[in-house]
């Protein structure tokens, strides 16, 4: 069962220890050749738009994607061992805390 965590969630349960680590591992995969980070995607008509990130960590058995729209931003993370949705973020705090 997938959890959902808001941004305050994120604000908490993260820390700025964890969080580096987690990029660390993410750029270490990069480099091996185990994971896949696409270039943003961006639709636009007229004053409606999204944009949308996705990645996969091979060695993680992990995928997932953050969208962002007027209405904020989302992560969903995919463990793919196990052919489900893990959880769903509010992301503002996360890229915040991520940059």
């Amino acid at each position: 069962m997938a959890i959902f965590l808001t941004e305050d969630d994120v604000q908490h349960l993260l820390p700025m220890t964890e969080a580096i680590e987690a990029v660390e591992l993410g750029f270490k995969e990069h480099g091996n050749g185990s994971a896949v980070n696409l270039h943003r995607s961006r639709v636009q008509a007229g004053d409606t738009g999204i944009t949308m990130m996705v990645a996969v960590l091979g060695d993680q058995r992990v995928t997932g994607f953050k969208v962002m729209g007027t209405g904020g931003a989302q992560v969903h993370l995919y463990n793919c061992g196990k052919n489900q949705l893990v959880a769903v973020l509010e992301a503002r705090n996360l890229g915040q805390i991520r940059t």
